[in-house]
């Protein structure tokens, strides 16, 4: 089922595309076909098969054209939810699925560091939303959350160095394959959406990805985060998922799958073969 927000832009590149239409039929075409009429008959088929694989190109491109809202423009809890939406249905480089909402960002295709930013809204029912951003600091990434009083916070996150590769003591760098996600969902079913923060990068090794999931509990301007940890995943293109009250991720190596469950207040983790 197509979001609100996609078949509003749809319905407006039609109405804009039948409107030029009929400006164009009436300024234009007229002239065009009086011109056709007047060619021996095998030009006029060779200009009518022109004219209508034009209209026809036109019809197809107003369909397919997608808009790209960037999720730093939006204001209001509505259009963040409808951008979370439209993001997680339609991002296949998201390696969490299953979100109700989620970003993505590649350090290396940052030239800028202009980072992303995630709408995150803790309570669907209000109109709060607070905006997740990502990006390098002196190399490195933060995760900052921004309310709509410009009250700051800087998350405590911790990814085990799944992100970085470690030369020495005094030499560390980002991994060049490294992906950060922002994401939302609730695990404990009380109506309030927890932040996710992850990366993803291949190991070091030929044992595959690395993948570090931390999950923070929002309460009255207060993030509480839990970690969870993925290595030695044995494939180059790992997805997590979350559902219900669980994340899981495949190690793709005999059936086994990492998985932790939320309950009682904290996530609880194990280890299972198909």
């Amino acid at each position: 089922m197509p979001n609100k927000g996609a078949v509003k832009i749809i319905f407006y590149r039609l109405f804009v595309f039948f409107l030029c239409y009929a400006l164009l039929w009436h300024s234009g075409t007229v002239l065009l076909w009086h011109t056709i009429i007047q060619l021996p008959l095998k030009k006029k088929m060779i200009m009518k098969k022109i004219v209508m694989t034009c209209i026809v190109l036109m019809g197809c491109l107003t369909l397919s054209a997608q808009e790209n809202v960037p999720a730093k423009r939006l204001g209001t809890a509505k259009m963040a939810h409808d951008f979370g939406a439209q993001v997680n249905a339609g991002a296949d480089s998201l390696f969490i699925k299953g979100l109700s909402g989620g970003i993505f960002y590649r350090p290396q295709t940052d030239k800028n560091n202009k980072g992303e930013t995630f709408p995150y809204i803790p309570n669907p029912d209000s109109n709060d939303t607070l905006f997740v951003s990502v990006y390098l600091d002196q190399s490195f990434p933060a995760f900052v959350v921004k309310d709509k009083n410009n009250g700051k916070v800087r998350l405590p996150f911790d990814f085990n160095n799944v992100d970085i590769q470690v030369v020495s003591q005094e030499e560390r760098h980002l991994r060049k394959d490294v992906v950060y996600l922002i994401g939302q969902f609730d695990f404990n079913k009380d109506g309030v959406n927890e932040l996710i923060v992850a990366t993803k990068a291949g190991a070091l090794d030929i044992s595959g990805d690395e993948i570090a999931i931390n999950v923070f509990f929002y309460n009255s301007g207060v993030f509480r985060g839990e970690q969870m940890i993925a290595t030695n995943l044995y494939c180059n293109k790992n997805i997590a998922q979350v559902k219900g009250n669980t994340i899981i991720i495949p190690r793709c190596h005999r059936g086994i799958y990492y998985e932790w469950d939320y309950k009682n207040g904290r996530f609880y983790e194990n280890t299972y073969a198909n």
